[in-house]
């Protein structure tokens, strides 16, 4: 898993592609992760990031991949 202390975490909606509640938790806590919402053509990824790499939520590019 993560070696990091915290974790930052995004539910994702492939379909919208939109980000949604980015939060930080602590490593090693016990979590229950529930989805935005539910039932038929509600798809949710949930990402796990580390909040070192500072990166963006999914769909953004970091300014340093910005063409010039």
């Amino acid at each position: 898993f993560l070696k990091s202390k915290s974790c930052k975490v995004i539910w994702f909606n492939p379909t919208t592609a939109k980000s949604f509640s980015a939060w930080t938790i602590i490593s090693g806590d016990s979590q229950v992760f529930t989805p935005p919402s539910l039932g038929f053509g509600n798809d949710w990824v949930l990402i796990i990031d580390n909040p070192v790499y500072n990166y963006g939520k999914p769909g953004m590019t970091r300014k340093s991949e910005n063409p010039g």
